[in-house]
């Protein structure tokens, strides 16, 4: 168990896709969208190709491709995608990793605030916080005007800095210590976050983040199995 010391300031901030869930939400929900025909076909087969590029690191810029999504939206109404997430999320919750419920009931039975933060867009994450049980969500906000997508969204967006930058706001705001904070993350992008909070995890890294928590000795963690605290959690946790 953790120590009890400083609970109240203890946030847990807990990456979407790659962590909570083994695929893409952003990029499948997407997909469905492009089968109902809700969405652009040209422009969607363009990004399906670009993605697949990028998770087989032949394209580096994940900020474009996350552009391009989100303008594929453009001009649908809310009620509508809103609508179609709830559907969305029924086929798609099984591709959340075994140990993750066993995850959040260890970190709130020490006490901890779990927070999801992610790329993806907010009302796609808030349906997946629902289901988990996490009330706060840090993820994409996209512009709205009366009652449709513009295709634009706010910044900063929470990924690379721009996570770091949120979950500094959102510390500040409601009074979590960053130092006695978690953060869970798959992907090196993360790696400004992972630095700023006291408690980085890899959870199921990629090679590059797997190198970084070597080197500085962060615990890692598999979520395809039901979570036990690493031997490292001790020493790391009260350091």
């Amino acid at each position: 168990m953790l120590p009890a010391a400083n609970n109240n300031r203890t946030a847990v901030f807990l990456d979407l896709d790659g962590t909570i869930l083994r695929r893409e939400s952003q990029l499948h929900f997407l997909i469905r969208c492009f089968r109902l025909g809700l969405v652009n076909r040209p422009q969607a087969v363009k990004l399906i190709l670009r993605y697949v590029l990028y998770v087989t690191s032949m394209v580096q810029d994940a900020s474009s491709l996350r552009d391009q999504g989100f303008r594929l939206l453009k001009g649908q109404t809310v009620s509508l995608i809103q609508r179609e997430i709830q559907n969305f999320l029924t086929s798609f919750t099984p591709e959340i990793r075994r140990g993750v419920a066993s995850l959040l009931a260890f970190h709130r039975r020490a006490g901890h605030h779990p927070v999801l933060v992610t790329s993806a867009m907010e009302p796609l994450a808030r349906q997946f916080g629902l289901y988990l049980e996490i009330d706060d969500v840090i993820a994409t906000r996209l512009h709205i005007e009366n009652g449709v997508y513009t295709g634009l969204y706010d910044l900063p967006s929470p990924w690379g800095a721009g996570k770091r930058l949120l979950v500094h706001d959102y510390c500040a705001i409601r009074g979590f210590s960053p130092a006695a904070c978690f953060a869970y993350s798959d992907h090196y992008s993360d790696l400004p976050l992972l630095t700023y909070v006291g408690r980085p995890v890899a959870a199921n890294p990629h090679r590059p983040l797997a190198k970084v928590a070597a080197i500085n000795g962060w615990p890692v963690v598999d979520l395809e199995k039901p979570f036990s605290p690493p031997r490292e959690y001790e020493s790391f946790c009260l350091g």
